[in-house]
């Protein structure tokens, strides 16, 4: 790329950010082309296209855009846009792939560590998904529905530990009462099959 060409590429792409926030998506989407004719490989062009098709119900189209992006410059955003656009598409393998050195250098992002989680869970991986769900609640211990999936893979295995985590959320978003509900209607849940197993009756 020359300087002639960055800088034309920059004022297209400037110009589809103008576009988009007077809500003129023909309009941006035309000029986030004109600048890849212009430079072909250039990020910004790339990364504003794809999230724009992704974020419009478009992830097929966005997909090869993000993925040029995030190969040029594998950044926190490219990265994460990437992953979003593969969980979107159904492949959780690419999406994991993206997740990870995002959540690498980004551990307290318990919101991640828990999408990560449903992922391995979808790819029949369970310590992982265990762990990664461990990984949201220590990071935000309010974390609902971290709680109740990872209590959820504990449940077959430890009872016991499955509604200790139950109920060390319920303690943790305190006052929160639809928090508490989803909460407390699986750890009652799992505290009823208890009292039957215990009686030799199946949960």
């Amino acid at each position: 790329m020359t300087a002639e060409t960055d800088s034309a590429a920059n004022t297209l792409v400037a110009e589809a950010g103008i576009a988009l926030r007077e809500g003129r998506d023909k309009d941006a989407e035309a000029s986030f082309r004109a600048a890849l004719d212009v430079s072909p490989d250039f990020v910004p062009a790339n990364y504003n296209l794809g999230l724009m098709q992704l974020e419009r119900g478009r992830a097929a189209e966005g997909l090869p855009h993000l993925q040029r992006a995030a190969k040029a410059q594998p950044t926190l955003d490219t990265l994460t846009s990437l992953g979003k656009c593969f969980e979107t598409l159904g492949n959780a393998e690419q999406a994991t792939r993206c997740y990870r050195p995002v959540l690498a250098k980004t551990p307290q992002n318990s919101d991640l560590w828990a999408r990560y989680a449903s992922l391995k869970e979808t790819l029949g991986e369970k310590a992982d998904a265990r762990e990664a769900y461990e990984n949201a609640l220590q990071y935000n211990p309010r974390h609902t529905q971290a709680a109740i999936k990872l209590g959820w893979i504990l449940w077959r295995d430890s009872p016991a530990k499955a509604i200790n985590t139950l109920r060390a959320a319920v303690n943790a978003v305190g006052e929160n009462l639809s928090d508490r509900i989803k909460l407390l209607s699986v750890m009652v849940l799992f505290e009823e099959w208890i009292a039957r197993i215990n009686k030799g009756l199946p949960p």
